[in-house]
């Protein structure tokens, strides 16, 4: 594959991982609500929620409730990081792994936004902090698992006399 097609097949697959992501979110609701899509989303939500301080999603909340959700947040956004950064494509690793760390960070922030406008949720920044500490932990775990020796930079016997 050619370096545009690479792209191409990388950026199609953050959009279909996005997808899935809040589709989850959306079947979860509607597994809930009775009266059909139109009544799992809030009434009068705008996005300057972002830049209230004041609103839920800026609240805090403690991490031993629900301690299980958290920790397969923290684990499947770690792994959509590891799959991520074996296809982005760079040839330098560490680039990769930061791409992958930024991709996954962004969709675990946009998963978080429509949170925020279903009835029944509540997208919180603390769990965007939370699903990209998990991508940054495994992609560093695979940098150091993965991490080539350095070469050898010493001359040969033949040439040091």
């Amino acid at each position: 594959m050619n370096g545009g097609k690479t792209m191409r097949f990388y950026l199609l697959t953050v959009v279909v991982i996005t997808s899935l992501i809040t589709s989850f979110s959306i079947l979860y609701e509607l597994d809930r609500a009775t009266a059909g899509m139109a009544s799992i989303y809030k009434n009068e939500v705008s996005f300057t929620f972002l830049f209230d301080r004041e609103s839920s999603f800026y609240y805090s909340y403690s991490l031993t409730s629900n301690f299980e959700r958290k920790l397969v947040h923290f684990l499947v956004y770690g792994v959509i990081a590891l799959f991520l950064s074996a296809i982005v494509p760079v040839k330098r690793r560490w680039i990769a792994a930061v791409m992958a760390v930024m991709t996954t960070s962004t969709i675990g922030m946009v998963d978080e936004i429509h949170q925020h406008f279903l009835a029944g949720r509540s997208g919180r920044v603390l769990d965007v902090l939370i699903n990209s500490l998990g991508s940054f932990t495994f992609v560093c775990f695979q940098g150091l698992l993965t991490k080539k020796p350095p070469k050898d930079r010493s001359l040969p016997e033949a040439e040091k006399h």
